[in-house]
Order: C-alpha cells, then structure tokens, then sequence
C-alpha cells in the first residue's frame, strides 16, 4: 500500500527559498561591477552615501555581508541581492494558503525564476530588498485579510514594512502610503 504524507508547510516555504538560493549563487559575481552596483559595493562597505535617496537600509546591510569571511568584498556585497531574492520567493510561498503549499511553491518559484528578479538577484541593487519588503507587506494584508493574522499585529507591522520601504527606496515609501490610503 503506497501512503503519501503530506510535507509539512515549512518544508514548502524553505525549498521555495532555498531553491533559487543555490541557483543564484554560482551566477552571483566575485568581480566589481558597473554603474550603480560598483556604488554599492564601494559604498556599502564604507558605510558611505549612495546616489539621491541614499538607499540607508540596503547600505547598513551591504557592511554587514561585506563582513562575511568568504569570498571577495564584490561578491559579499552581490550576495546581500542574492539573499533578499530568494527570502522574497519564500515569503511569497507564505502568501498562499495553507492549504494549498504546492501552490505556495510555484508562486515563489516563478517570482525567484523570473528574468527580471534573477537579473537582480546576481548583483548589488537594492531591488532585490523591494521586492522581499513588496512580498512581506502583501503577506501581511493576505494574512490580515484571512484571518490568520490579528489587527493588533498587522497594522504595526505594516508600519514597520512602510518604514523599512521607506529606508529602502522612497518610491516604495509612496507605494506604501497610497496602498494604505486606498
């Protein structure tokens, strides 16, 4: 008799993270690179000032990965993308009901595997960061919206997610006052 036992969700929400982690390392670059990610790979490190807003969150956590032991300052620096992107797939798996986790991993999978993600998921852009905020937010309005997630613990952590949008890139902190406006 062949009986199937259904994986626990937290082995979903991890493959859809994991997953597009190891595809993205082998294409995240050891090497400087151009134009505003040879930016944040000077500035994080330095704890220096990116070009108009600044970008303070992604370059406080650019000299955190800058202080890995592994790898060259460049490549430290490309991983912080490479990490967000593949958190982002997997705060996306979240965003699926629980019910339904199979569908949680593809939803990840297919944002984690898209060419635009992917192309930012291999260099230093705070892109990757907008889109594991983006995700984050919508996971918490689903959660909030089905229930699964009281009023008294979304709407400050939406404030939180609005304050991080802000650190991150301001246009996100726009995006995220109309959303709540709306």
């Amino acid at each position: 008799v062949l009986v199937f036992v259904r994986p626990p969700r937290w082995i979903w929400i991890a493959l859809a993270a994991l997953a597009p982690l190891a595809a993205y390392l082998p294409d995240t670059s050891p090497y400087v690179g151009r134009a505003a990610t040879f930016e944040f790979q000077v500035t994080g490190p330095q704890l220096g000032i990116a070009h108009p807003s600044g970008y303070p969150l992604y370059t406080l956590i650019c000299k955190a990965f800058s202080l890995l032991p592994v790898g060259t300052v460049a490549w430290r620096v490309n991983l912080t993308s490479a990490v967000f992107a593949a958190a982002a797939s997997g705060v996306m798996a979240l965003v699926m009901p629980k019910r339904w986790p199979h569908l949680g991993l593809l939803t990840g999978w297919l944002l984690a595997f898209s060419p635009t993600l992917w192309s930012r998921a291999i260099e230093a852009e705070v892109y990757a960061l907008n889109a594991l905020i983006v995700v984050t937010g919508l996971w918490l309005v689903t959660a909030w919206t089905d229930g699964r997630l009281g009023a008294g613990r979304a709407w400050p952590a939406l404030g939180l997610m609005m304050g991080l949008a802000l650190a991150s890139h301001v246009t996100l902190g726009a995006l995220g006052a109309v959303a709540l406006g709306g």
